[in-house]
């Protein structure tokens, strides 16, 4: 009885463990190539063109039973190109990449992926028709044959870095990427096909027909039923209505300069999703005239930050919403000088209504503000926290007081040593605007600081 009493409890406990745990929303991109280059939810960014363009033409697959399927035509030393920030960085250090192709040519090394952006030949490659990774090695079956499709899946495991590579189903490859070489480099682009280096005749022309990006490592059961299931899967896409045409890039451009005095300023500028703080570009200016220029994609939001050593960081938001490219947006940036005395209120502290916990999107101004501190270990400050003037005065004076706090334990998670920080909370003391509105009072709910020391 005591037994089936304590395995009720214990299965009890299970349920509710499984029922509080956070369910993480799992990324996706899945690209058919039935006449372009976007993935199947039409909402992401396209896939690029390497070198030569290549065209989309029906072919009969004989794999699949003479299915007739439309597909991208690469030709030699060409291919396509996956960029990761653009996407929200779906390929970390875990991931699974799953493409149906065919080469025309198996006669050397032959570029599947490449994760180093032509810097390095290393990589997943078929080498004179076995599934290779150089520089870890190569398996002997199965031979795979020139003009055939074949259902290939590369998949990562980010806790204990095992690589795996399965064909049409099965498991071919598998080793230990203890050198992180199917890990993407700063340039965070993944190319397919495409190998330009000193070394030639390793790429083929080719098709592809199907290629999937997943976030996670997918189960060998999963990339069994996939590999089974992939005439069913295009019959399903090719109903589809057509795709919408891609959101256009749109050329932001500007000038950084020191404030003071006009001066060109090197400086690092990143542009991140409003949605959910995701890194999308991070690029350096000309260090000479101060000038940057960059590429982004219409129909979204983005934060943009500049920072500079010696000088206090610069944020703002750039909305492309109804962008359309045909102008290029000109965003001139006046970087100050870090000085004792400066107030600077950090607009992206975001509090739930009423309480002292921050929400999510938050953290990342205030990592800046960490950056900055490291970058200056001489720097202390003082913050203060404000609302504005509705409800009691004592309990806002409280709240304010409990979101300094809040905000000062971040930071000194991160790194940052308490007695480099103090604080206070004002409540509605000290409104910076009137309160007869509601658009007036949100400027009043505010945390600042204000250098003490540098």
């Amino acid at each position: 009885m005591c037994r089936i009493f304590f395995s009720f409890i214990s299965s009890l406990f299970l349920v509710l463990v499984l029922a509080a745990a956070p369910i993480c929303a799992q990324k996706l991109f899945v690209f058919d190539f039935n006449s372009t280059l976007a993935d199947t939810s039409n909402q992401r960014v396209p896939l690029v063109e390497l070198e030569k363009p290549g065209k989309f033409l029906v072919d009969t697959i004989k794999e699949l039973g003479g299915y007739p399927k439309k597909v991208y035509h690469f030709g030699l030393n060409s291919g396509l190109g996956f960029d990761n920030a653009e996407a929200g960085n779906p390929i970390r250090e875990g991931f699974s990449v799953e493409l149906y192709f065919k080469l025309e040519m198996y006669n050397a090394w032959k570029r599947v992926l490449d994760f180093k952006n032509e810097k390095s030949d290393t990589g997943p490659y078929i080498y004179l028709r076995k599934v290779a990774f150089y520089k870890y090695g190569s398996a002997d079956m199965p031979p795979i044959q020139p003009g055939n499709y074949v259902h290939y899946v590369l998949t990562r495991d980010s806790a204990t870095r095992f690589t795996s590579i399965f064909v049409n189903g099965n498991l071919i490859y598998k080793f230990k990427d203890s050198l992180k070489l199917a890990v993407l480099d700063n340039h965070n682009f993944l190319n397919l096909f495409h190998d330009n280096l000193s070394i030639g005749n390793e790429a083929s022309d080719g098709k592809i027909a199907l290629l999937k990006i997943y976030d996670h490592v997918i189960a060998k059961e999963i990339i069994k039923d996939n590999f089974n299931q992939i005439l069913p899967l295009f019959k399903q896409l090719a109903i589809r209505p057509p795709a919408p045409k891609p959101k256009p890039e749109i050329i932001v451009k500007g000038n950084i300069v020191d404030k003071r005095n006009g001066a060109p300023t090197p400086a690092n500028i990143r542009f991140e999703r409003t949605v959910d703080n995701s890194l999308v570009k991070s690029v350096d200016n000309n260090a000479v005239s101060g000038d940057y220029s960059l590429k982004l994609r219409a129909g979204s939001q983005y934060y943009f930050s500049a920072s500079a050593k010696g000088f206090m960081g610069y944020t703002d938001v750039l909305d492309l919403s109804y962008a359309d490219g045909s102008m290029p947006v000109v965003k001139d940036i006046e970087l100050s000088r870090i000085e004792v005395g400066k107030t600077v209120t950090l607009n992206k502290i975001i509090f739930k209504q009423g309480i002292a916990e921050m929400m999510p999107q938050s953290f990342a101004e205030l990592d800046k503000l960490v950056v900055m501190m490291k970058e200056n270990a001489k720097m202390e400050i003082e913050l203060s926290g404000h609302t504005d003037n509705q409800g009691n005065a004592k309990m806002n004076v409280q709240l304010s007081e409990e979101r300094v706090k809040a905000v000062k334990d971040y930071l000194v998670s991160k790194g940052i040593d308490k007695k480099r920080i103090d604080g206070k909370g004002y409540g509605g003391t000290k409104p910076i605007s009137s309160n007869a509105t509601e658009a007036s009072r949100k400027l009043n709910r505010r945390v600042e600081f204000v250098i003490k020391k540098y």
